[in-house]
């Protein structure tokens, strides 16, 4: 548990070292966290993204498990435009948690965009291994 703690709180502090002052990181599950990032458009979500994969790759903290042998992320984006239809938070939520469960089955370290609510669409990138 000691070697996991530092993992995330190395990951955590990347993050907060690299997101906006404006930004909100919470911790919403075991290794999962929620970023609101407010007037944040997907295109903007998605350049931070990719910077936050290729740092925290960057960290090169080792991990025996992992197909490169070192910690990696996924990521699930969804975005609500202030000015399009309402949506819940929870379905907001529920959007990127899909996203994110994609970009862990796709191969991991990639970021999966929820672009479309109603069709399901998505766009995914993935950093350079």
């Amino acid at each position: 548990h000691e070697a996991g703690d530092r993992v995330l709180q190395a990951v955590v502090n990347y993050i907060k070292d690299t997101i906006r002052k404006t930004d909100r990181m919470y911790r919403y599950g075991g290794e999962e966290f929620l970023l609101l990032m407010p007037e944040t458009p997907a295109r903007g979500a998605n350049t931070l993204a990719q910077r936050l994969l290729t740092g925290i790759e960057g960290l090169e903290i080792r991990h025996e498990d992992s197909p490169i042998g070192r910690v990696t992320a996924s990521m699930g984006i969804a975005t609500m435009v202030g000015n399009g239809p309402e949506e819940d938070r929870d379905h907001l939520i529920s959007r990127a948690d899909i996203a994110l469960y994609q970009a862990k089955e796709n191969g991991r370290n990639l970021c999966i965009i929820s672009s479309d609510s109603e069709t399901g669409n998505t766009a995914s990138s993935k950093t350079a291994a």
